[in-house]
């Protein structure tokens, strides 16, 4: 409740809240192993498993990512695996938690002790000058590597339900997973931020993103993969090839969709009118980016 603005810093907190009691549950049921078949004879259940499938399928699968399999696998997982294992190491971890999802999908980049890999801190793009007074804000945020894996791998799969699932699901481990070309693109994340504006005369949602990746490489991997799903979400089966310079105007709209890339920054612009789309895109690339003074790689 205390990170405002910043939804993947939240959630790297909340594996810490998470992913502690499923580590000290897990240890009371290796001691109690009568409670734990009695807790599996309750769940086991027709009426309640069927609740539970029913419940499931109506979830959105960034949901489900964001808050069951991540929290409850993916966490003590980085937990396991970083060596917090008594009350100490989680009480540290309660005074200095992780700040990102990719601090906890990736354990080696946040070590109990040792160098941590922190992400650039990006700042809201100024759009407001743009376009005028006849939008409002309604949302600042980020995405990173987590959100953005499953932003990916649902347009992967059209948002069909059970294949967007089964793309982000590590079948092994029953955590967050991705595959392919999902995976690819997001990981490399650095630092995201995003402002979402709202045409008040009709609710059209114009949105100016801008991230940072940690390579010139990862950057283009991630432009490259959202390009080509961008366009089949904008153009459906009229898309055919992504074009070196990213432009795609919606046929019922006229509202144009936009990915700029520059080293190892990109700029989203998404869903705007077509004549404040250069400006908004100028917006996205002037957003101040600096190091996190932590991260010893980065502050060089």
């Amino acid at each position: 409740r205390a990170v405002e603005k910043n939804g993947d810093m939240a959630l790297a907190r909340r594996a810490v809240v998470e992913g502690s009691a499923c580590h000290f549950a897990a240890k009371y049921e290796k001691e109690h192993p009568a409670d734990v078949k009695a807790m599996n004879e309750a769940q086991a259940k027709p009426e309640l498993m069927q609740k539970q499938m029913k419940m499931m399928n109506s979830v959105p699968p960034f949901l489900v990512a964001a808050m069951g399999l991540y929290p409850y696998k993916n966490a003590p997982d980085w937990l396991d695996k970083i060596g917090a294992d008594d009350s100490a190491a989680i009480e540290r971890l309660y005074k200095d938690p992780p700040v990102s999802t990719e601090q906890v999908l990736h354990p080696s980049k946040f070590p109990m002790d040792g160098p941590r890999d922190y992400p650039h801190i990006v700042e809201v793009p100024d759009v407001a000058s743009v376009l005028g007074e006849g939008f409002e804000n309604v949302e600042d945020n980020a995405n990173g590597e987590l959100m953005i894996g499953v932003l990916l791998s649902q347009l992967a799969t059209g948002g069909k339900y059970m294949p967007t699932l089964i793309s982000i699901l590590d079948m092994k481990t029953q955590g967050v997973g991705f595959k392919g070309a999902a995976k690819t693109a997001s990981e490399g994340w650095d630092g995201d931020r995003y402002t979402a504006w709202a045409d008040k005369s009709g609710g059209a949602v114009t949105i100016v993103w801008t991230s940072v990746w940690d390579t010139a490489q990862d950057a283009k991997e991630f432009a490259d993969t959202y390009g080509d799903l961008l366009g089949k979400r904008v153009l459906g089966k009229a898309w055919k090839a992504r074009p070196a310079v990213v432009r795609y105007a919606d046929p019922a709209t006229g509202r144009v969709s936009a990915i700029d890339l520059s080293g190892t920054r990109v700029v989203t612009v998404l869903n705007a009118p077509s004549d404040k789309l250069d400006a908004l895109l100028a917006a996205g690339a002037a957003a101040k980016i600096t190091a996190d003074p932590r991260d010893a790689n980065d502050s060089k």
